[in-house]
């Protein structure tokens, strides 16, 4: 992604005695990030007349001015051909000067935005090719808040192509690599934030909408920490609130496939307010009334859907999107299939095919790209070619290495070719007998797992169907009666249509949380601050102990330490939760964290029901007569705690509680800091 945000120090051209202008431009341009995108035409008719009025501007002087018009047309509006005659702009003016550091930097930053318009014109060699030349120069600038730009190019180059887990790891290098950017901090926190919500998106393409949760979190909290530093700069306040926009709408996704559809509704209402304005994301705008239109239907709130598609097509049609246009037809086919009007569904249907099979055909090439054997490939090839220029101008016996170097490759070869008819079969032997063996410990140790966690399964089978059947065997009998019982009063069908809804509630609960207990072999330790997450748990859980007019306190000294950040917050969460279950109104609960520097103490206490001293050694089980009803009538399936003890010991700690029946209880963890 192409920034309009510039870090350009003076440009040393000296050689050619030519005066930089820096600190006359960068004012100027700064101002004029408050135009919106169809304020532009004037952006640049008064950009022109500033330049043409003063004499002699520097190479990076022009570059910069370039760079501002390339922003507009290749970020907001995508214009490849517009873009790449700014980007020629920049290398042509900047030739010569590419050995000094700030000239370097915007040599590398319109190499990278080449790159980016050959990825999206799927000639995806080429644009590795620029990446990697624009990596170069980045880092000959030694500008450190640019060292992330080529790791989020490729983690962007992978998302395209739905590798998500292959993306992670490249969105959190570059996340890591910005904490090295100390000049510019709304430059930093803009990148930061949104990577963190690309990680997020990741998690939410791979379907785990807890993780995805977290680090859409992470953002919002991020954000919330730096927003008063830029306070009062109308332009960096847009920018905030079109970022926190953008992630709402993201965070609405997840609590929709998580069941909560009214916070998912009111996220969803929240970022369209935002970004439908003009100037701002209006594209993410559009897409997330898309998500909130497929989640009303799937409410049959039929009633509310036209409203949102006209509002819908009628930002397409002021700002179009192929992607979007595409979800308005799917939309407009399902609602009127809906509204059993079959002709216009069709109509519509037959639409979205049609422009889905062009696009289709247009993106398919990016898929099939093998990213991983391409970019190892160019990183080999162009990594030395680039050597190579520099080589030959610093030292001419290199040259004469690589001739002999070519030769004695030349001569390995035609030997290697002599020997292969002898060796090859062998090879191939010696490989499949390394395989055959690789496949044999595997499924030792598969086994071994499954012998190990047989009777776990058999106690969780028993759980499953015992649970399951008495809210399964009562709706059968309920709906049975609403079917024959002919006509009965509004007030008695809305009583039966509830108990359905419980019962079939509480067995989706039970699902979902036994969906969750295989957790202790996928620990991933990141360091962290561990009372961090503990305080965003506690945030979270505020709203629901205010239910019961319960008070929580906490008392937690800061921890930093490797653990697995999902995991323990669900930890935090069950117990927490436990306590303003088993808490009667009015209640007080208690959290604390201590370290030493070497084991930290977690304390959850409340002044609850208590649990009898027959139930104390079944808590962190699976046993059927552990699992109690909350003061409020809260269900309870048994799994929360066993949970909690599976990933505690996967982090090398230990839980236990102490309780007193009628007195409370008060729950603890020991964790060594570092394991």
């Amino acid at each position: 992604m192409c920034s309009c945000i510039l870090l350009v120090s003076a440009c040393n051209v000296s050689h050619q005695q030519v005066p930089d202008h820096s600190a006359h431009f960068e004012p100027l341009l700064n101002g004029l990030e408050i135009y919106t995108s169809d304020q532009y035409g004037e952006a640049f008719r008064l950009l022109d007349s500033i330049y043409a009025a003063f004499p002699n501007p520097s190479p990076l002087d022009l570059s910069k001015k370039y760079y501002f018009k390339l922003d507009h047309y290749w970020l907001a509006l995508k214009e490849p051909k517009m873009g790449n005659v700014y980007i020629d702009s920049i290398l042509h003016v900047l030739a010569d000067f590419r050995d000094d550091p700030a000239c370097a930097k915007m040599y590398g930053l319109a190499l990278l935005c080449r790159g980016d318009i050959f990825r999206d014109e799927l000639k995806f060699s080429e644009a590795i090719a620029q990446y990697f030349e624009g990596r170069k120069y980045i880092q000959q600038s030694e500008d450190t808040c640019m060292f992330y730009e080529f790791d989020g190019r490729i983690a962007m180059v992978y998302y395209r192509q739905k590798k998500f887990t292959n993306a992670l790891p490249y969105f959190q290098e570059a996340f890591e690599s910005l904490y090295a950017c100390t000049k510019d901090t709304f430059y930093r926190f803009h990148y930061q934030q949104g990577l963190l919500d690309n990680m997020g998106l990741c998690y939410r393409e791979l379907n785990r909408h807890d993780s995805a949760l977290f680090y859409y979190d992470s953002a919002l909290h991020y954000i919330q920490q730096f927003e008063p530093v830029f306070k009062g700069m109308p332009e960096r306040e847009r920018n905030i609130q079109v970022s926190k926009a953008v992630i709402y709408g993201n965070m609405g996704e997840a609590y929709w496939k998580t069941g909560d559809t009214a916070r998912a509704e009111r996220l969803y209402k929240a970022s369209i307010a935002i970004n439908l304005q003009k100037g701002n994301e209006v594209w993410d705008g559009q897409g997330t009334i898309i998500r909130l239109v497929s989640m009303l239907l799937s409410q049959k709130r039929y009633d509310k859907v036209p409203a949102w598609l006209d509002q819908l097509k009628s930002s397409i049609d002021s700002l179009p999107n192929a992607g979007n246009m595409l979800g308005w037809l799917r939309l407009q086919s399902q609602y009127h299939e809906e509204q059993q009007q079959p002709l216009l569904a069709l109509n519509y249907l037959r639409s979205y095919f049609r422009m889905k099979d062009s696009l289709d055909n247009a993106n398919n090439p990016l898929s099939s790209i093998n990213t991983q054997q391409q970019f190892d490939f160019l990183a080999n090839d162009y990594e030395l070619k680039l050597l190579k220029k520099e080589n030959e101008v610093k030292n001419a016996y290199l040259i004469v290495s690589g001739l002999f170097l070519v030769m004695a490759i030349g001569i390995m070869l035609q030997v290697w070719y002599n020997a292969k008819a002898k060796s090859a079969h062998a090879a191939k032997l010696q490989l499949m007998n390394g395989t055959i063996s690789k496949q044999n410990e595997i499924l030792e140790e598969s086994l071994s797992s499954l012998e190990q966690s047989h009777q776990n399964n058999t106690k969780m089978m028993k759980i499953v169907a015992h649970d399951l059947r008495n809210p399964i065997g009562a709706i059968i009998p309920l709906s049975d009666f609403l079917r024959d019982s002919g006509e009965i009063s509004e007030h008695e069908n809305l009583g039966f249509l509830t108990l359905i809804r419980e019962s079939a509630s509480h067995s989706l609960q039970l699902i979902q949380e036994m969906m969750q207990l295989d957790i202790s072999s996928d620990i991933c330790r990141e360091q962290g601050a561990l009372h961090t997450v503990m305080q965003y748990c506690i945030s979270l859980l505020e709203q629901q102990a205010g239910e019961k007019e319960q008070r929580i306190i906490a008392n937690l000294q800061p921890v930093v330490m490797a653990f697995d950040r999902e995991k323990m917050w669900r930890v935090f969460s069950n117990l927490i939760t436990n306590a303003i279950k088993f808490s009667p109104l009015g209640g007080v609960i208690r959290v604390s964290m201590e370290s030493n520097g070497l084991l930290v103490w977690i304390v959850v206490q409340d002044n609850g029901i208590g649990i009898p001293e027959a139930l104390q050694e079944k808590l962190f089980t699976l046993s059927e007569t552990a699992r109690r009803t909350g003061t409020s009538g809260e269900q309870s399936f048994g799994l929360g705690l066993f949970i909690c003890k599976q990933i505690v010991e996967a982090h090398s700690g230990r839980i236990w509680a102490e309780s007193k029946e009628g007195e409370g209880t008060t729950f603890r963890i020991e964790m060594p800091v570092f394991a």
